[in-house]
């Protein structure tokens, strides 16, 4: 039988194809070895997932022994746990441990999950991983975090905003300090002597100290309203634009909604510090000093309430683990569920064409059970851990009110002393308590921070090409463009897209790239573009970045009107220019007979227009750069015959530059060259008249 030694540490896939690399290193953290989940992407990561044969590799780069094994699902009650398993024919998780009925499984993708033996026994394939450590033993390798100011970035007014915000805080607490005394004295002095002008005076103390404390309490919520805001602002935007500065690889590696979540980290961070780092830096000051006042009240009584305090920071301590785990399940199970809403949105042509509205719903349904159970069971863990500590300060309740009334019955305390002791006593824990939660609420903060460690940690793109791309300018072949044996593949573990691929585009040339699907063509324009590194080889790009243009296949229209698109937005937009490039994209006349003409809005992703109507858009967008290069990848495929010919003419009129992507016999004809890719390779170079007569994965209008 499996055995669990000790409870892994749950490493989820930020991914789709990190199922393999999260599963090797919640298997090495078993054996204490700490590998940092960038890192195995980095080094063994592949866009399609890694296999069985990859992740024997990995784990004998790191030192330990790997085991493949085919067995039986009897056979696995013999193997030492935990394990790795195939799953459903595309998957991988972790066993955790296994009995004759159940199994407990990490799945990389969901989090911790028990299920019965007749599922274990459906979805196992029968092939099986298992590591031990070799010698000399494993190490760990130290991850490298960056602080959240790597990420953010300085920001301007937080010391001056803070330290306003501690100042009225801290005379909060000293008012709130001074009422336990002024109890005592109303009950020791006004009442036992029977003082009205003493009543009188201390009234006057207690209603201004009341008006006092409402306006310090309005003061410093206005103060931390005002930093909140004013931080978030400046985090959200600092993160965001290092987003946007981000490799085109990173993007094609994770979902919009994963990508957009960094935001979300940063409003729980924001939230976090600017509330709660006041209030540990006061709750800790104040809290010692009631401390110290309930020692000269009373030792006894004081060495209660510490036995309690000491009860309650166990007690959150051990769910503290708990609660983390289950806190990065549901931040995983949520961006799931969001993505796939955004998903089914964005393709509700598609679902409704193939009536499949009710599939749609019913795995949307699916990944929300996911994330309402994993909110539950942080909230039910949260119920009963606040019950245990309520039951604990129930007990040093009765504990202290049964001592306390003992010392009054045998002299040694007055009932104001008492009174007095148990306001302050209830001050301290709730001070000490809330300390102790927003010390483990920045513990929990770790999840969202390794969140913003996974942007911080990538390699921000190069803002000029020509730094990026060319390692030697002055060998590079002269032209506009060049490429130098270039090789490229998205990792190491991927098959190579490009090979070799070596040719020059002159000034003012038209080259068409043409070849079966899959041969690499769209990964050649968006090298040129600067979207894609290449893995070997030298690039030149011999016009500044500013003068390249592109329409690809993959290009999107932003919400805004026509002419805002064209533009891209440009503050003061040349009307003439956005005239003539609308013009030469055949375009021009329809606008016209918009509703707005220029100023008539396209929707989300120009949801408002047909799709010949979008790629003349785009292209008149590319034209309105002014462009010496203009990269083009099928952007004229939903173009019609007629419209398609009147843009050939117009780029061929223009003193432009242009390498594009086609298929259609018409569109290749207009082209000066051709480089036909094969199998990553450029295989030959023909002119437009020969192509003619050849056929290689072109059509015809």
């Amino acid at each position: 039988m499996i055995l669990r030694t000790k409870r892994m540490t749950v490493a989820l896939q930020s991914e789709s194809a990190d199922c393999g690399l999260s599963c090797m290193a919640m298997l090495a953290s078993h054996y204490d070895v700490s590998i940092d989940l960038g890192e195995l992407r980095d080094q063994f990561g592949s866009a399609r997932g890694v296999t069985a044969a990859t992740l024997m590799d990995i784990a004998s780069a790191y030192g330990f022994v790997p085991h493949l094994l085919q067995c039986e699902l009897g056979q696995l009650l013999q193997l030492k746990s935990p394990c790795i398993l195939h799953w459903d024919m595309r998957h991988f998780v972790v066993l955790e441990r296994l009995s004759p009925t159940r199994a407990w499984i990490i799945d990389p993708a969901v989090g911790r999950r028990r299920i019965s033996i007749e599922e274990l026994d459906q979805m196992f394939t029968g092939a099986v991983l298992t590591i031990k450590p070799g010698l000399p033993p494993p190490k760990s390798h130290k991850r490298s975090h960056a602080s959240l100011r790597d990420v953010i970035g300085p920001t301007s007014g937080i010391r001056a905003s803070l330290a306003k915000v501690l100042v009225l805080a801290a005379m909060l607490e000293c008012v709130a300090l001074g009422s336990p005394l002024l109890m005592q004295t109303v009950i020791d002095d006004v009442i036992t002597l029977g003082d009205s002008d003493l009543l009188m005076v201390v009234g006057i103390g207690l209603l201004i100290a009341t008006l006092f404390q409402c306006l310090l309490v309005a003061g410093r919520g206005w103060a931390l309203s005002f930093a909140g805001a004013s931080f978030r602002l400046q985090w959200s935007s600092a993160v965001l634009f290092r987003i946007l500065t981000l490799p085109y690889a990173y993007f094609q590696r994770r979902s919009a909604s994963d990508v957009v979540s960094r935001l979300e980290s940063v409003k729980a961070i924001q939230s976090t510090l600017t509330h709660s780092f006041v209030e540990v830096l006061l709750d800790g000051t104040f809290g010692s000093i009631a401390l110290v006042i309930l020692g000269l009240y009373s030792l006894k009584l004081a060495f209660c309430t510490v036995a309690c305090l000491v009860a309650v920071v166990l007690v959150r301590s051990t769910a503290l683990h708990l609660k983390r785990e289950r806190n990065e399940e549901a931040i995983h199970h949520d961006i799931r569920q969001q993505a796939y809403a955004l998903e089914a949105v964005q393709a509700i042509q598609t679902v409704k064409a193939n009536h499949a509205v009710s599939k749609v719903h019913g795995r949307w349904l699916s990944h929300a059970t996911s994330h309402t159970e994993a909110d539950f069971r942080i909230s039910l863990l949260e119920s009963n851990t606040q019950a245990l500590v309520r039951l604990i300060l129930g007990l040093e309740q009765c504990a202290v009110i049964y001592l306390g009334a003992r010392m009054v019955l045998d002299g040694h305390a007055t009932a104001g002393t008492l009174v007095g002791y148990m306001m302050l006593k209830e001050q301290f824990l709730a001070k000490a308590s809330a300390l102790t939660a927003k010390v483990m609420e920045f513990r929990l903060l770790r999840t969202h921070v390794d969140r913003l460690h996974d942007i911080s940690r990538e390699t921000i793109a190069s803002p000029t090409r020509e730094a990026a791309l060319c390692i030697d300018a002055p060998t590079c072949t002269d032209g506009v463009l060049s490429f130098q044996d270039v090789w490229f593949r998205y990792s190491d573990g991927d098959p190579w897209i490009l090979r070799g691929v070596s040719f020059s585009v002159r000034y003012g040339e038209s080259v068409a790239i043409v070849g079966a699907s899959g041969g690499g063509k769209s990964t050649l324009i968006k090298i040129a573009a600067g979207l894609l590194q290449p893995t070997q080889g030298r690039i030149h790009v011999g016009v500044d970045t500013e003068k390249v243009a592109s329409v690809l296949q993959d290009d999107h229209l932003f919400a805004g009107t026509v002419a805002e698109n064209i533009s891209l937005f440009a503050e003061t937009p040349d009307v003439q220019r956005l005239q003539s490039c609308a013009v030469a994209s055949q375009i021009g006349d329809e606008i016209l007979h918009f509703p707005m003409g220029f100023n008539t809005m396209v929707g989300e992703f120009g949801s408002s227009l047909s799709g010949g109507q979008k790629q003349r858009i785009l292209l008149a967008r590319a034209l309105y750069r002014q462009a010496e290069l203009l990269l083009l990848d099928e952007a004229t495929s939903h173009l019609d015959a007629a419209n398609e010919r009147g843009v050939i003419q117009e780029l061929s009129a223009m003193p432009i530059t242009r390498v594009f992507v086609a298929h259609r016999a018409e569109t290749i004809r207009s082209a000066q060259r051709i480089l036909r890719l094969e199998g990553g390779q450029v295989a030959t170079g023909e002119t437009a008249s020969i192509l003619a007569n050849q056929t290689f994965g072109v059509s015809s209008t």
